[in-house]
């Protein structure tokens, strides 16, 4: 299975499937509005250290897909289950994230539609109809790490804490993006793709 069975079955479309799905949403929320507003108790709450002299992103509007509650700050990875390839799902991870940039800032609603659970596809769709604008992103940095592996009957749900410099122009400064999604995949399922449940804002 994509990410778990360590992408030994994967082909360009499956990577395709997946992932670019931080970078898709950290895309909706800053066309919500290009001049990021710093808000107290609210939005992003940047790392303590800048790689590469990148400007941490504050205040930036949050993606709340009321699917999951807000955690105090990105905690520890748990024990995972015994068949979970932990190496395998973090490479693949950060290869489909670095790919699918490209089919965000071409809005693609297709490829989002594959990869997104009804509810976030729905607040994706809606972003998009909100504003014509177009991105092109220059990935400098992605770096991920998984923060829980938890089985509920069939599903299974993986959390993974994403650590990402980016520069959205040119002639602008970089930037870091550092949020935990959450992914979900039915454990009988022979389809390999994970799909996006939602977002949580790491909280100081």
């Amino acid at each position: 299975m994509l990410f778990g069975g360590a992408f030994e079955h994967l082909n360009v479309l499956d990577l395709l499937l997946f992932a670019g799905i931080g970078f898709f949403l950290y895309r909706l929320l800053a066309a919500r509005g290009s001049q990021p507003q710093p808000a107290a108790g609210a939005g992003y709450y940047p790392h303590s250290e800048n790689p590469g002299g990148a400007n941490p992103v504050s205040g930036r509007p949050a993606f709340d897909t009321d699917l999951l509650s807000r955690r105090g700050g990105a905690q520890p990875a748990q024990s995972q289950p015994a068949d979970f390839d932990t190496t395998g799902f973090l490479n693949g991870a950060k290869a489909a994230y670095r790919q699918l940039q490209a089919a965000w800032d071409e809005r693609d609603l297709g490829t989002l539609r594959a990869l997104t659970t009804d509810k976030v596809f729905a607040e994706l769709q809606d972003q998009l109809r909100a504003s014509a604008e177009r991105h092109s992103t220059e990935l400098l940095r992605v770096d991920a790490e998984i923060l829980e592996v938890r089985d509920r009957g069939d599903e299974r749900e993986v959390a993974v804490l994403f650590d990402v410099t980016l520069r959205e122009a040119p002639a602008e400064e970089a930037a870091v993006v550092h949020e935990v999604w959450h992914f979900v995949r039915s454990r009988s399922s022979r389809q390999p793709t994970w799909f996006l449940d939602g977002i949580q804002q790491v909280e100081a």
